[in-house]
């Protein structure tokens, strides 16, 4: 359990622990701060995880907590051999290559949304979350039109997808998520600065639906 995104970390934390403990869940709160990551039980922690879950909060200031240190290199390492990772919130939006962060502002156009470097442990996907209900679409398509290999993936609140791989998903939770696919989009800018496009494919999937990116 990971809650640097928290302006409130210990709070968080053990709130979290308490909560999948009471679901019969083996939680543990990760005991670092944001600026001693790399201490050798932060490391240790980090090795014998089977799961770690990033809570919400701020993205920027995990991203900042973990940029260029041995723990995210050990994430990322033990990632892509068996550990799972999941999250909530800024917990999600980690783990981007591009990663939203800040307002959800009206129009589609080039630099509406704020972007920065996440983990970079999705390589073909965006995700966004909150989704529907804080209105992110326009975030997340103006940013997929600026990026068109990636496929954009809202998960609105109370939601989540549950990876495979990064080409197959299932949809869990209460509510929907929207597909974004560029890819083979038809994609220009007009004399006032906005995206004009055709060819999107967009996609609502509901709880128990599958996802499946055919490249």
């Amino acid at each position: 359990m990971i809650p640097l995104a928290s302006s409130r970390p210990l709070h968080d934390g053990l709130e979290m622990v308490a909560e999948f403990s009471s679901l019969g869940g083996d939680a543990e709160f990760f005991k670092c701060s944001r600026h001693n990551v790399d201490l050798p039980k932060c490391i240790d922690q980090i090795r014998s995880a089977g799961l770690i879950y990033f809570t919400g909060g701020d993205q920027v200031e995990l991203m900042k907590s973990f940029k260029g240190t041995r723990a995210l290199k050990l994430i990322k390492k033990r990632f892509k051999a068996d550990l799972s990772l999941a999250g909530s919130s800024a917990g999600t939006a980690i783990m981007n290559r591009i990663m939203l962060a800040g307002a959800s502002p009206v129009g589609i156009r080039p630099g509406q949304a704020e972007t920065h470097k996440g983990f970079g442990l999705l390589s073909k996907l965006i995700v966004d979350q909150h989704f529907m209900a804080r209105e992110r679409k326009d975030r997340l398509l103006s940013t997929v039109l600026e990026n068109p290999r990636y496929v954009g993936v809202g998960i609105d609140e109370a939601t989540a997808i549950h990876l495979s791989d990064e080409n197959e998903f299932s949809v869990l939770g209460a509510s929907i998520v929207m597909i974004i696919d560029a890819r083979n989009a038809k994609i220009r800018i007009d004399r006032d600065g906005n995206f004009i496009s055709s060819g999107v494919k967009t996609m609502l999937l509901e709880p128990g639906q599958n996802y499946k990116r055919n490249d």
